[in-house]
């Protein structure tokens, strides 16, 4: 690992106290104190991991943290000397916090493990004293993986209502700037900083929220929120399809069937107009799901036969019972022609379009 590198993403380092140990680090490093950097370096990460659990605590006034905290404490006034707390530490920041995976909780793990080796005499089977050496490119890779796994990551990802944070975040990035680096953002943002736990409660989060959920502020992100859903998706598609498959309950039996008809009913609209049927376009919970089955048409497979039956309702009824020839009538047409998922027979399916189609100009040669 180059120094050039561990100095930009030194630069990225949030906490100035941190940042200050690190440097410390990096001078170990450089000057080839490789096994003083690795000693500083472990310091410095049990360090920073304290100070995620007391912005949790303090700032965002987080209950896990707090417990965390207070049985931390409590250790260190009862043993002093005993860095059994360092272990826990970790535990919780991966088990309870969902800061860091399992996976990467072993990293951290393989980290201390390599400092104690650093920082103790080892008696060799000749009965002769000796510290372990620490080679350069030992040293340089487990400094990158602490940025990567710790250092770089933010305390708010341990918050309990991170999700609704990144709901509200993605909105305001996409009514400022629309989808122009939308998919940069999410992932320097968020998605390359999170656990796949972490992902995996913010995918079925946003699953709800765009497809499921009713109330105001759903209505509100749901574009933003499906563009979310979107590239997320696209970046793990056989592991988003396991967790949809393993949440049927929660992920596809909760879709309903959606209606123009119903919809303009129910909020008492007296008027036929585009900016009405643009409303409910934006708002519907059903078009979101066939524009992300449109744009993603391996996902059809993943359906349970309960949600395919409200989709292909959903779409056969939309805009029936307005006047012929009307925008809506024809944006029935439209949506059943698209509608390609639902049919077991693409040729069936655009004969069936095209006598339909054939039907339209015939009824407007005679209008």
């Amino acid at each position: 690992m180059e120094i050039f590198i561990l100095e930009d993403q030194m630069e990225k380092v949030v906490n100035p106290k941190t940042k200050e140990y690190l440097e410390e680090v990096v001078s170990c490093y450089r000057n080839g104190n490789y096994r003083a950097s690795v000693v500083v370096l472990y310091t410095t990460l049990i360090f920073d991991l304290m100070q995620k659990i007391i912005t949790l605590k303090d700032v965002y006034n987080e209950e896990k943290a707090k417990n965390i905290y207070e049985k931390i404490k409590q250790d260190q006034m009862d043993k002093p000397s005993d860095p059994k707390w360092e272990t826990y530490l970790i535990n919780e920041i991966c088990q309870q916090m969902h800061i860091i995976s399992p996976v990467e909780k072993e990293e951290l793990e393989h980290l201390k493990k390599e400092r104690n080796y650093a920082a103790h005499p080892i008696v060799s089977e000749s009965e002769e004293l000796t510290l372990k050496p620490i080679r350069k490119e030992t040293a340089g890779d487990l400094i990158r993986k602490a940025f990567e796994i710790v250092f770089l990551r933010d305390a708010i990802l341990g918050r309990r209502d991170i999700n609704k944070k990144i709901v509200g975040d993605l909105k305001e990035y996409y009514s400022r700037v629309g989808e122009t680096g939308f998919k940069n953002y999410v992932d320097n943002k968020y998605l390359n900083r999170m656990t796949q736990a972490r992902k995996n409660e913010l995918f079925m989060f946003l699953w709800q929220a765009v497809f499921i959920w009713d109330n105001d502020d759903a209505t509100r992100d749901r574009d933003s929120s499906l563009l979310g859903l979107i590239y997320m998706y696209n970046g793990d598609r056989k592991g988003y399809q396991k967790i949809i498959k393993d949440n049927e309950d929660k992920l596809l039996n909760k879709i309903q069937v959606e209606t123009f008809s119903n919809w303009y009913n129910s909020l008492g609209y007296n008027e036929e107009s585009i900016e009405v049927y643009e409303n409910f376009k934006r708002s519907s919970r059903i078009i979101s799901l066939i524009k992300f089955i449109e744009s993603n048409p391996d996902i059809y497979s993943c359906l349970n036969e309960y949600c395919i039956n409200a989709v292909s309702s959903s779409v056969q009824q939309m805009y029936k019972g307005w006047a012929k020839g009307s925008f809506l009538d024809i944006d029935q047409f439209l949506l059943e022609s698209t509608a390609i998922f639902l049919k077991d027979n693409i040729d069936t399916h655009f004969k069936e379009i095209s006598e339909k189609k054939s039907e339209y100009v015939r009824y407007a040669d005679n209008s």
